[in-house]
């Protein structure tokens, strides 16, 4: 494969980190450097990590992972965009409650940047299917190495940019970021559910 191909496979694979960038962006948007660095190297590093795990460890092992690959990244996904949605109708009924509250007061924007765990649950489940671009990337006779880090530097200046993306949507969304991040979370997880299921994805 040609290094144009391989950057467009990422860009192809990175679509699922791009647009969960854009959530974290919305949600985490007093720290957007801090959160867009974390986003990059995080989506990068997992991007970067699955083709090579699937290449090395064969198709033996895809055959296995794949029959539930659909179901954890739906599970996961779903977790956290559902704790968000819950998350969010709760703060919004106490801010219904706290009628005094100043609209700066009622904000949902979340301090710091997005934490740990969570970001390394979304890394996961948004980079399951790079483990069948490994296996077949070893079709092309290609350096598998060069070729994930392609696709991880590929994933990783996306996310850095989306996080950004995220920050001015928050801004424009304020209270309403959270309950639409927490959508647009479960979506992904159904969406790349139904790929598998119903289209072979």
């Amino acid at each position: 494969m040609s290094f144009l191909d391989v950057v467009l496979l990422g860009v192809a694979l990175s679509m699922d980190a791009f647009a969960i960038s854009v959530t974290n962006g919305m949600l985490y948007r007093k720290s957007t450097l801090d959160t867009a660095v974390k986003c990059g190297f995080c989506f990068g590093f997992f991007q970067f990590l699955m083709p090579v795990a699937g290449f090395l460890a064969g198709s033996l092992f895809y055959e296995k992972i794949k029959k539930i690959d659909h179901w954890l990244a739906l599970i996961l996904l779903a977790f956290l965009g559902i704790k968000m949605i819950i998350e969010s109708v709760k703060e919004m009924k106490e801010r219904k409650i706290e009628s005094g509250a100043s609209p700066a007061e009622n904000s949902v924007e979340k301090k710091g940047a997005v934490p740990f765990v969570p970001l390394l649950i979304q890394g996961i489940a948004t980079s399951i299917d790079a483990l069948a671009v490994g296996i077949s990337l070893s079709a092309f006779g290609g350096n598998i190495f060069s070729d994930s880090a392609i696709i991880g530097c590929t994933t990783f200046t996306l996310s850095f940019i989306a996080a950004f993306i995220g920050k001015k949507s928050g801004d424009l969304l304020k209270d309403k970021a959270q309950l639409l991040g927490g959508i647009i979370l479960t979506g992904m997880g159904l969406k790349i559910f139904i790929e598998h299921v119903f289209f072979g994805g």
